[in-house]
């Protein structure tokens, strides 16, 4: 039986040739991690943390019910570092809960999420805090490499639909753009209400699951002031045990065209997320959450115009009605982008491939 070699953490800040910085007290930043079954991933991870020219004002660190030797990794990396860490043992609730657990114990002004299984470049906490310290976002996204057993390492554009560089308007993204967690640091009152949504009412927060990662981001691009940065800032592990992240999908002309054709949402897609995020408790809302909330529904109202329209190019009799009501609809700037009310390309696309098939019936059952 292989015995794994036991981790050992040593803060580096002060034995290597860049000389740290210690954090400005006008800005902070704490670094919140989930953890699960990660004793043979976590070392790579936390030594990056500690190895960062700019320390994080505290760690938080939750452990979703592990049954290896997680816990005792934990407990080195607290004793190592020079920093606050909070450790916090519970039971296991999935990947997107346990985050959003580990959020509510942040004291700290901003909040960067972190994998368990990712490395981080030596700088990334540094140029996250001058972009604060210069701009004031609601939130960070910044670009990555991407590495792992599922390829070789590449460097990869912050998000998609997302500019390269700069800071964003509300609205100005796809309704449905989100950044990877790993990427992301968020100003406390965009992550806290949704952290305390998610831990007052369970049944209605992440039913049916969406990341933590997905449901910041999403809030974020109404409350705007998002600062893209295209530097690349966290190696992205992606491998067969990850625990949470984007599947490795098929990239092969076939899958996408099928995933194109298939690409019809409906109203109910955009009224759900807006109904999810309505349910944290009024007493939890802050200025930035309450204010990017009322952009949403204004943009899901502006929307469901549109796709009244659009069921008629599913629903229509013939043919001719239904091409009648594609071309009504591009004329009108339906399929403008979604931060101006309408569909996208990608929708275009998909509602013209669907004349040349049979009437599959309405939006709304799909």
């Amino acid at each position: 039986m292989n015995v794994p070699k036991r981790a050992t953490f040593v803060d580096t800040s002060r034995l290597s040739g860049q000389e740290s910085i210690p954090p400005d007290r006008g800005t902070s930043i704490s670094v919140v991690m989930s953890t699960y079954n990660g004793e043979h991933l976590l070392e790579p991870q936390l030594s990056s943390i500690m190895q960062q020219r700019r320390p994080p004002d505290e760690v938080v660190i939750r452990d979703d019910g592990s049954s290896d030797r997680t816990r005792e990794v934990l407990i080195r990396f607290r004793d190592a570092a020079s920093f606050p860490v909070t450790l916090i043992f519970g039971e296991n609730l999935g990947f997107a809960d346990s985050f959003l657990q580990a959020a509510l114990s942040a004291n700290s002004q901003y909040i960067a999420f972190c994998d368990q299984d990712d490395v981080w470049q030596a700088d990334k906490l540094l140029v996250c805090c001058s972009i604060i310290d210069r701009y004031q976002p609601t939130m960070i996204a910044h670009a990555h490499y991407l590495a792992g057993d599922v390829g070789a390492s590449q460097k990869n554009r912050c998000s998609q639909n997302a500019r390269k560089d700069g800071i964003s308007v509300p609205g100005e993204l796809s309704f449905f753009w989100y950044q990877l967690g790993c990427c992301t640091v968020a100003h406390r009152d965009l992550v806290l209400p949704i952290a305390r949504m998610a831990y007052f009412s369970p049944q209605l927060a992440l039913r049916p699951r969406q990341g933590h990662d997905m449901l910041v981001g999403r809030l974020a691009n109404f409350a705007g002031s998002i600062y893209f940065e295209g530097r690349a800032l966290v190696s992205w592990v992606r491998h067969s045990q990850a625990h949470s992240g984007l599947p490795v999908e098929d990239r092969s002309i076939t899958k996408s065209l099928t995933r194109l054709v298939a690409h019809r949402p409906s109203i109910d897609s955009y009224t759900n997320l807006l109904h999810r995020y309505e349910q944290c408790p009024p007493k939890a809302r802050t200025s930035v959450y309450e204010e990017a909330l009322s952009r949403m529904k204004l943009s899901v109202e502006d929307l469901s115009k549109v796709f009244e329209v659009r069921e008629l190019i599913y629903t229509g009799r013939t043919r001719m009605i239904r091409s009648s009501a594609l071309l009504r609809l591009a004329a009108k700037g339906g399929y403008c982008s979604l931060s101006r009310g309408g569909l996208g390309i990608r929708s275009m696309l998909a509602d013209s491939a669907s004349l040349i098939r049979p009437n599959k019936g309405s939006l709304s059952n799909t």
